[in-house]
């Protein structure tokens, strides 16, 4: 009963809307983001958490998570993902 109340209250509202009021309201909750999402999070783009991995069979680069930790704004090389590995 309570399930379908809540259902029917949050199917109409986007998930950055809830993750926002809950927030705001100091309620603890979380989103299931797609990974699409998570590429697009701002708070991770803040952090710069994203690093460029270039591909050795094409021309191409894709986004990887970097180092959990920074020294000193240390920018490091890009990243080359090899056929070894």
């Amino acid at each position: 009963m309570i399930g379908n109340i809540i259902a029917e209250t949050f199917v109409t509202l986007s998930k950055d809307h809830i993750e926002s009021r809950a927030e705001s309201c100091r309620v603890p909750l979380g989103v299931v983001k797609t990974f699409s999402e998570i590429l697009k999070d701002p708070h991770l783009d803040q952090r710069q958490f994203w690093e460029e991995i270039g591909l050795s069979v094409s021309a191409t680069t894709v986004r990887s998570p970097g180092l959990s930790f920074k020294i000193d704004d240390e920018v490091r090389p890009l990243l080359t993902l090899n056929d070894h590995v």
